[in-house]
């Protein structure tokens, strides 16, 4: 486990393995300035409704149980672990079909997907006699907003109109 100490509610905790490979803390530290501009950090021991270190003789308002300000800290630290991961949306089937038609000149499919846990709808058209690729165009459901991929051929070469209805927008673009 990284080295570190964080701060929650203006204390450190130094997060560490125990024996059983679940992640602990040592907490709460002092943070008052001690010996040449460094952090006490000392473990603070509860005392009389307060927090008192051992070392630097400092002592803090404790509001509520030692035990509930240790509990949120591990909380926020967990959390803050987990705001690094990437999203995924279980909410919508990945890579779902929901539409698809052709003719003799175009093919188009609708996918429902997902990326960073936003959902969108891809739009895929196709040029059957032109054979020159695809354009593919995402409307962004959650952020209510249209674009398309810029490595495929741009919508303007198929489509004169483009118009996406959202819950609280409604976005079009003309191409000439």
């Amino acid at each position: 486990m990284d080295q570190i100490i964080f701060i929650f509610k203006g204390y450190g905790f130094e997060p560490y393995g125990n024996s059983r490979g679940s992640m602990s803390l040592h907490g709460p530290l002092c943070p008052a300035e001690y010996k040449n501009e460094k952090k006490c950090l000392c473990v603070l021991e509860e005392w009389n409704n307060h927090m008192l270190c051992p070392v630097c003789s400092k002592q803090y308002p404790l509001s509520g149980e030692m035990s509930t300000l240790m509990n949120n800290a591990h909380k926020a630290y967990k959390a803050y672990l987990r705001s690094g991961k990437k999203i995924i949306t279980l909410d919508i089937p990945v890579s779902t079909v929901k539409a698809e038609d052709e003719d003799a000149f175009h093919k188009v499919s609708v996918v429902l997907s997902q990326k960073d846990g936003r959902k969108q709808a891809i739009i895929y058209i196709c040029e059957r006699e032109k054979k020159v690729g695809k354009t593919h165009i995402f409307a962004d459901i959650d952020r209510e907003e249209l674009r398309y991929d810029p490595s495929d051929i741009a919508p303007g070469e198929i489509l004169v109109k483009l118009t996406a209805e959202f819950k609280n927008a409604i976005s079009s673009i003309q191409y000439k």
